[in-house]
């Protein structure tokens, strides 16, 4: 009897053990396996990083070269803040701080207008802005089109820009973002500032902001940025399906792109 008894017990001690060291290697608590690259946990956000160019990779990946002027050259240069809590319009903190590895240093007006989106609408006129390509920057509406070019006091300060922006977002959404843009129809092509978007109610849009390649294993992966609603930071997200990734998600033959907050097939990818 007194066997049997020690069995069991050292029977359920080896089960403890195991579900202990399975749930620390998960944690972090013990060291990861290196036998696939994908493996390699990509560290937390450190201050230190200073733009989205500069987010730590997994071992083995090197980012895609950018055309100089392009807006995947723009969006590697994009700041980001040393604090990664997510801020609503009013100053007050997101209900979403598991969902960032990191927040862009791009001002979010307190009217609450800048949802998922006009962050997409926003970046992609920041970018034209910056390379004074004014007249690019349209967005149809259903009484007619916001043309930034075409304003009566022919503004071409920020100032005005986010003034033209302000009109936009009142008028604009998911629906503009999908008539402007065209479907990639080869999930693997994508590139940074291509976005994802489904337009409707609820639909949502965010934006790839890098692009990273294994030279070996040939694998692609991406970065993804969003605001949400109500309107918030725009945030570097994670990745809900595999935290040793960080923030970076893979290009698989998989039908669904998870993301913190919504859901997307990849015939929601879009270009410019």
């Amino acid at each position: 009897m007194k066997r049997y008894l020690f069995v069991a017990v050292l029977l359920v001690s080896s089960i403890s053990l195991l579900a202990y060291w399975y749930n620390g290697k998960n944690n972090g608590l013990f060291p990861i396996s290196k036998d696939s690259t994908t493996n390699d946990r990509v560290p937390n956000f450190n201050p230190s990083i200073k733009t989205i160019a500069e987010i730590p990779l997994p071992t083995g990946f090197e980012r895609v070269t950018k055309t100089q002027g392009s807006m995947a050259a723009w969006l590697g240069q994009i700041h980001l803040k040393k604090d990664k809590t997510i801020y609503l319009y009013n100053k007050k903190p997101s209900t979403h701080q598991t969902w960032p590895y990191a927040v862009l240093d791009v001002s979010v007006n307190g009217d609450g207008l800048q949802q998922c989106a006009d962050a997409v609408m926003r970046l992609r006129s920041e970018y034209l802005f910056a390379e004074k390509n004014y007249r690019a920057i349209s967005f149809p509406y259903a009484n007619g089109t916001f043309n930034f070019a075409s304003n009566t006091s022919s503004c071409y300060t920020h100032d005005c820009l986010m003034k033209y922006l302000k009109n936009v977002f009142i008028s604009c959404g998911t629906y503009t973002v999908e008539q402007v843009t065209k479907q990639v129809r080869d999930f693997s092509a994508l590139e940074a500032g291509n976005v994802l978007v489904k337009a409707g109610s609820p639909g949502h849009a965010m934006m790839v902001a890098d692009v990273a390649v294994n030279p070996a294993t040939k694998e692609k992966i991406y970065l993804l940025i969003q605001s949400y609603m109500p309107s918030e930071d725009i945030h570097v997200v994670m990745n809900p399906s595999n935290a040793q990734l960080g923030p970076w998600f893979k290009v698989d033959t998989g039908k669904d792109i998870r993301t913190p907050g919504y859901h997307f097939e990849k015939k929601h990818l879009r270009k410019w």
